[in-house]
């Protein structure tokens, strides 16, 4: 069980991982510096990307028990 689940926190490192190349392709570029500015807005992005998922689900999920109220 226990190699089972290192396998699963594995993964996860790997996602996080991700974000560490970004900085390599900065560093080519130019300035450090503005690296770190290009690094910092991505995570955000993605976070908020996250949210509008979650609330277009809920609207659906609404939207579908007047429908059926309506059929009765």
């Amino acid at each position: 069980d226990e190699t089972v689940k290192g396998g699963k926190r594995k993964k996860r490192t790997d996602t996080g991982r991700i974000s560490i190349p970004i900085p390599n392709k900065g560093e080519g570029s130019a300035t450090g510096g503005s690296v770190d500015e290009v690094v910092q807005p991505s995570p955000k992005k993605r976070k908020g990307s996250a949210v509008h998922k979650g609330r277009p689900l809920a609207l659906t999920a609404g939207s579908t028990v007047p429908s059926g109220d309506q059929d009765r």
